[in-house]
């Protein structure tokens, strides 16, 4: 999504959930003045206004993590760290799997030396942001 579109949603978001939330009203009467039971047209008036809330309330909730995901983005670049990877490389080769020996050829394993413990890396892959409730200040 564009900034100028963007934009323009986010001063228009108000107003389009309550045209919204009007024209879910305006159904469940238009039902219940067609003929409709009265308890079935407030149902229907109680779960549009749900699925509204919810729908909007997801689409608030992408802005607002959207704005968050730019705002750590440009934190990382103004400290001048190198881009964090997604997957970290393996330090050392994997050595391939034992091949199958015949029953007829049974050897006592080899003893090997115990492998060196890891060494204690950061969180890999994508970390989540945390969502605030605050309204942010820019």
């Amino acid at each position: 999504m564009t900034s100028t579109l963007s934009g323009a949603f986010r001063a228009s978001f108000k107003a389009i959930v309550i045209a919204f939330a009007l024209a879910v009203m305006a159904g469940a009467v238009g039902y219940f003045m067609a003929g409709g039971n009265a308890l079935l047209a407030v149902v229907f008036a109680g779960l549009g206004l749900a699925l509204l809330v919810v729908l909007f309330g997801l689409v608030a909730l992408q802005i607002e993590n959207t704005e968050l995901l730019a705002r750590i983005a440009d934190a990382l670049e103004a400290q001048g760290g190198r881009p964090a990877r997604m997957v970290e490389l393996a330090e050392a080769p994997v050595e391939p799997a034992p091949r199958m020996r015949s029953v007829a050829k049974a050897e006592e394993p080899a003893l090997r030396a115990p492998a060196a413990p890891r060494k204690p890396q950061g969180p890999q892959g994508r970390v989540e942001p945390v969502v605030t409730m605050r309204r942010s200040a820019g």
